[in-house]
């Protein structure tokens, strides 16, 4: 498996011998042993003690220059894993930038090998950054700011089609400060994506209305921005946000945290920088490459010396031909086929994010706490629903029941409630729910918005509350909740009756939450106070 994949372009005035003797340094102490760069240009293989392996080839003597070694060792603490790390540098001309590459593997004996990997930044890449000079071309060499200022250039450069890197951007704590230090995340990004960090105390409201709740983080998050897919023109960017609450179930230590957003970067780009990776096979392809054109060199030389025919040569150099373009569709057909296997994980990761969200509005639906008896009583609700006079739990179990992939219910939805039981207008109030998951679900999720949802819902809804609620703390606190570890207001609601009545009034609070493509519903029962 890749656990991290990289490339590096270095400027043209590096010469080979610094990465290749950071590299040698890097190697001794893994091995034990010195090891010194003039041993590094050659094809060879040594063995060290407690299973060290280190192979190396190189393709020299003209341009372009290749070199890559692999360096395999076990893991001190887990038993059966092997650790497997690639690096290679190739340089086209005498005065043409560096290639520098990267790729770090793991290799379990078995699926019973279950500790678990923390993907960081190997050394060695850190040491070449800092010791080398690196290219323009070298993505995350500093750190961004994601102020009210910044946006519109933020925004261009999420949206550029020709980009093929992850951009992250790191909020600050409500508190002030961040769960992971800007530098140390920035550092840790170098080759693989650029970091944008909103300053302490800025207006990240206003940020999201400027440049879209999906693309900006809040409270402390992370969200990652992948590459754009271009579809007819027009850029799709997928993205993973990671809550406060998420980082801060790691532990208190950075490491964990940096390591969890490293993971989900590498789970997209390993793929495309693996490809882009001068790999011992490719070297080794290489070197016989101009081994077998020497050859074809001194046969022709031979058959001129001895007066020969040139039939021979003609039928060497074509079999020459036939074999590199052999090798050049195979190498094409295996870069279809990792692109296609890129696709098809996006794809299962997509499903398994799916069923993830399915079982959290399945487990809503147990409410384990309260000792609910689910089947049934989610067929007693469908019984009630049916009869056209369920209570509002019956409502909101039979919801969940029906439709477990769009609507996720909140335990101050179902408090709530369980204290409107008497409310008589169940029949309507399940009407509204259904179409709430159903029709104004579907306008979401295809691009619609608010000015929609009259249509659909008549006068028994309202995008938000009057000004009275919005400028009353205490007004605002009763229609706030928390959501996935955040305090999300829910002003948007549906209502039945205005009188002071739990019988015949009732409230439905809600929100769209548009990266699960889910309604939340945080309040289902009595008028909440406007004072």
């Amino acid at each position: 498996m890749i656990v991290y994949s990289t490339v590096l372009t270095l400027e043209s005035k590096c010469n080979l011998d610094t990465p290749l003797q950071l590299a040698a340094n890097w190697l001794s102490k893994g091995m034990h042993s010195e090891i010194t760069a003039d041993s590094l240009k050659e094809t060879d293989t040594r063995i060290a003690a407690n299973r060290h392996r280190l192979e190396t080839w190189i393709a020299d003597g003209e341009f372009p220059v290749l070199f890559s070694f692999r360096y395999t060792h076990p893991d001190t603490r887990v038993g059966g894993r092997e650790w497997v790390t690639e690096f290679g540098l190739e340089q086209a001309s005498a005065d043409s930038e560096i290639r520098c590459t990267l790729l770090l593997q793991v290799n379990d004996i078995s699926p019973r090998v279950e500790a678990p990997i923390f993907v960081t930044q190997p050394r060695l890449i850190g040491q070449i950054y800092n010791r080398c000079p690196v290219s323009s071309q070298t993505v995350g060499q500093r750190q961004n700011r994601l102020s009210l200022t910044d946006s519109a250039s933020f925004l261009e450069n999420v949206n550029r089609l020709d980009r093929r890197h992850p951009i992250v951007v790191l909020s600050p704590l409500l508190e002030g400060g961040y769960l992971i230090p800007p530098a140390e995340l920035s550092a840790a990004l170098v080759g693989l994506g650029e970091l944008y960090v909103i300053p302490d105390g800025e207006d990240t409201y206003e940020l999201e209305r400027r440049c879209g709740r999906e693309n900006i983080a809040w409270r402390g998050a992370v969200n990652i921005l992948r590459p754009p897919r271009n579809v007819r023109n027009d850029a799709v960017i997928r993205y993973r946000r990671l809550y406060a609450a998420d980082l801060e179930s790691l532990g208190s230590q950075v490491g964990p945290k940096k390591s969890e957003v490293l993971s989900e970067i590498v789970h997209s780009s390993n793929v495309a920088a693996s490809r882009a990776h001068v790999s011992p096979l490719a070297v080794a392809r290489v070197s016989e490459s101009r081994d077998r054109k020497r050859e074809l060199e001194r046969r022709l030389h031979d058959s001129q010396r001895l007066g020969e025919e040139s039939a021979l040569l003609s039928f060497l150099q074509h079999a020459y031909n036939e074999h590199e373009e052999e090798i050049a569709r195979l190498e094409a057909a295996l870069d279809a086929a990792e692109l296609t296997r890129a696709e098809q994980d996006d794809g299962l990761r997509a499903l398994e994010y799916s069923n993830k969200s399915l079982t959290e509005a399945l487990a809503g639906v147990h409410q384990r706490s309260r000792g609910i008896d689910y089947e049934t009583d989610v067929r007693d609700a469908l019984r009630e629903v049916c009869g056209a006079n369920p209570t509002p739990t019956q409502s909101l179990l039979a919801l969940t029941a029906l439709y477990p992939e769009r609507v996720t219910i909140l335990e101050t939805g179902w408090k709530s409630a369980q204290e409107s039981t008497s409310f008589n207008k169940g029949g309507e109030a399940f009407r509204l729910l259904r179409l709430l998951v159903t029709s104004y679900w579907d306008m979401l999720k295809s691009g619609g918005g608010d000015s929609g949802a009259r249509s659909v819902f008549g006068s028994s809804f309202a995008s938000t509350e009057s000004e009275t609620v919005k400028k009353n703390k205490r007004a605002k606190q009763l229609r706030t909740f928390l959501y996935e570890g955040e305090a999300v207001e829910m002003m948007a609601h549906l209502k039945i009756g205005v009188k002071d009545s739990v019988t015949e009034t009732i409230r439905i609070h809600f929100l769209w939450d548009p990266e699960r493509e889910l309604i939340v519903i945080g309040h289902c029962g009595r008028h909440l106070d406007h004072r």
